[in-house]
């Protein structure tokens, strides 16, 4: 059995899951993070995991949407014009990715992980208090108010079921049939078969800290201040407050933030923070017992164990720009209009940081300038989605397994 020291860098659920799998493995692990296990995007997402989101965000046609969207204030995109010198570059890169012919490629890479998702689940559904968290395989609604925004989106459908996701066209009837409570006047819904969600992202989250930590693991509530990077090539840690870390190895599982630590060591890999807003209403006088989409308007409805979470948009406005909570705000008459009855009073607003790349994929890789350091991030919206499977590739990288699938797609070098 390995007895080497790994160090993982962010303890939202992705580098939860890495450290899960690492000690199961083998492997002495401790996890650093300035909050609490699970207190950043792992706190707030919708819960979903998203087998169908296998399509880039850059798809063809997109560019002649944007403009609209900006305009529109509430809109499912915002932009601070403050920010967009800097951002300029990442969107250029996130535009080539929308082209047809990377589109595809891409598509497939995103597919290869999240046709692994229930199996990398499975074993963490093993600790019992985690059961009941999945409402497993309930399926999800993607909701279109005509037959137009529909046609926008068969293409995307067509390559979903090529890639093998279950799905099916639901029309009016049958759709209030399944959900009693939304809207009479929907034209027609995509039902995606096999999709769950949880019933408490954060728990779950920090469930499987308590269970490293049970199993000998260690979680220190830290600032990592600088990795340097040594002769020979192999990273040092050294902490805002208590000074240098020893580690035999890294994975830096650091969310939005992670580009500032291979900066350090001089990789420079294009990561930027979509940041989302959420509304959790606690009595919100409507029933649902699967996710809604709302794809043509941006945001997601969840049933969750503390109450109904309305959660979506995108703004682009870096790490450091305070939140606008107008825009959690905005996501409740949109709501209403899935559920007329809804009440909407008494919600908890939120707003998180997802690590996005520009061509949607994560970075699953080893580090090309130090040889101790492994990268597990970038995941975007899918972060819930695909945190086993990351666990588990990057468990593969570090004992020097092949890994199951193809991971050239998910080199830190790509760009």
């Amino acid at each position: 059995m390995p007895q080497e020291k790994i160090t993982i860098v962010g303890a939202g659920i992705v580098g939860l899951c890495c450290a899960w799998y690492l000690q199961r493995a083998g492997y002495q692990v401790t996890l650093i993070d300035r909050k609490e296990p699970g207190l950043e995007a792992s706190f707030g997402n919708a819960g979903g995991l998203g087998i169908a989101e296998i399509v880039p965000l850059s798809s063809p046609g997109l560019i002649w949407k944007v403009p609209g969207w900006l305009m529109d204030p509430m809109g499912p995109l915002a932009l601070s014009w403050s920010y967009l010198p800097k951002i300029t570059p990442w969107l250029m890169r996130f535009m080539r990715a929308g082209k047809r012919e990377s589109m595809r490629a891409i598509s497939k890479a995103m597919s290869a992980l999240c046709q692994r998702t229930y199996d990398d689940f499975t074993p963490l559904l093993e600790i019992e208090s985690l059961t009941h968290l999945m409402n497993y395989q309930v399926g999800a609604l993607y909701l279109y108010d005509n037959e137009g925004e529909f046609s926008e989106e068969q293409w995307k459908w067509q390559r979903r079921q090529e890639l093998g996701v279950g799905c099916e066209r639901i029309d009016g009837d049958e759709l209030c049939d399944l959900e009693p409570d939304i809207a009479k006047d929907f034209s027609c819904a995509m039902f995606v078969k096999h999709w769950s969600h949880l019933s408490d992202p954060h728990r779950f989250a920090t469930v499987i800290a308590d269970e490293i930590t049970r199993h000998g693991g260690q979680i220190i509530k830290d600032n990592v201040k600088t990795l340097i990077l040594d002769a020979d090539n192999r990273a040092r840690i050294r902490l805002e407050h208590e000074g240098g870390h020893a580690a035999d190895m890294i994975v830096i599982a650091a969310g939005a933030w992670s580009h500032l630590l291979t900066k350090q060591i001089n990789e420079n890999i294009p990561l930027e923070t979509e940041r989302g807003y959420h509304v959790t209403i606690p009595q919100a006088g409507v029933s649902l017992d699967r996710e809604l989409i709302y794809a043509a308007h941006g945001f997601v409805i969840t049933p969750m164990d503390m109450g109904l979470r309305i959660s979506g948009t995108i703004e682009l406005a870096g790490l450091t720009t305070a939140p606008d909570y107008r825009r959690a705000r905005a996501l409740l008459p949109k709501a209403k209009r899935v559920f007329p009855t809804l009440n909407a009073n008494d919600g908890s607003e939120w707003m998180g940081h997802r690590p996005a790349l520009p061509d949607t994929l994560p970075v699953i890789s080893r580090s090309t300038r130090a040889n101790n350091v492994y990268y597990a991030f970038g995941h975007g919206h899918l972060g819930l989605t695909m945190a086993p499977t990351t666990g588990l590739l990057i468990t593969d990288l570090i004992n020097g397994n092949e890994p199951s699938i193809d991971m050239t797609a998910y080199r830190s070098d790509r760009f």
